[in-house]
This record gives structure tokens, C-alpha cells and sequence, in this order.
């Protein structure tokens, strides 16, 4: 995880969606699958996180790996490659306006809903 907040862009993203800025504020599975498509073929996403406990996929089942972050699912690191992980807390003031600013800059954020907040 990198709470530094550093959002310059990628520059090792290269590809049809080169230059595009996603914003992946979704959890489990669907979400980040289709922000690492997104990333694959060039786009710069930016994944973010619960500042205490992170993304929980990174805990899921084995098998695990020794990452600079410690022990991480392998499901957790396919599923987020070529994506910027941040750690931001929503609760915070600071950390909600820093969120709406990256929607404001962003090309495509992505949340994913839950079902009682369907339309």
C-alpha cells in the first residue's frame, strides 16, 4: 500500500488508454477486474484503500507471497497489477476532498454499488 498520495502519473502505462485517469474505488473482485483491464491496456488507475486495514482481498486465501508489504494473496496482486494502490481515509475531511478532487480529475471513476443502493 502507498499512503503517500503521491498521483503523478504512471509513465510506465502504455496503450490505447494511455493518458486516461481511472479512479478505482471499488472492493472485491468485479471492480478491480475491470480496473485491471482498464490498466493492462494502458490506462493509469489509482486504487483506493482502507487506511487500517487495506484492500481485504490482499488477505484472502493462500497462496500468499513475501512482498516489501508483507505476506499478500497472489489473487490480490493479479487482480490490482498496473494499478497505483493509496490508502485514504473517507471519514476525514482531508481525505474525502482529496477523493472528490481525484473524481473532478478523473476520466472514469468506478464504484461499485451495493445492492440497496441500486437505482
Amino acid at each position: 500500500m502507498n499512503d503517500n498520495n503521491d498521483l503523478s502519473p504512471a509513465s510506465s502505462n502504455q496503450g490505447p488508454l494511455s493518458g486516461l485517469l481511472v479512479l478505482d474505488l471499488s472492493r472485491t473482485l468485479v471492480g478491480p477486474y475491470a480496473m485491471m483491464i482498464l490498466g493492462d491496456i494502458g490506462a493509469d488507475a489509482i486504487n483506493v484503500e482502507h487506511p487500517q486495514t487495506g484492500d481485504e482481498t490482499r488477505m484472502w486465501e493462500q497462496p500468499f507471497i513475501t512482498t516489501a508489504d508483507g505476506r499478500e494473496a497472489t489473487y490480490f496482486l493479479a487482480a490490482n497489477r498496473n494499478k497505483r494502490s493509496n490508502t485514504i481515509d473517507l471519514k476525514d475531511p482531508g481525505g474525502r476532498s482529496f477523493i472528490e478532487d481525484l473524481v473532478r480529475r478523473s476520466s472514469v471513476p468506478r464504484r461499485m454499488r451495493r445492492k440497496k443502493e441500486s437505482r
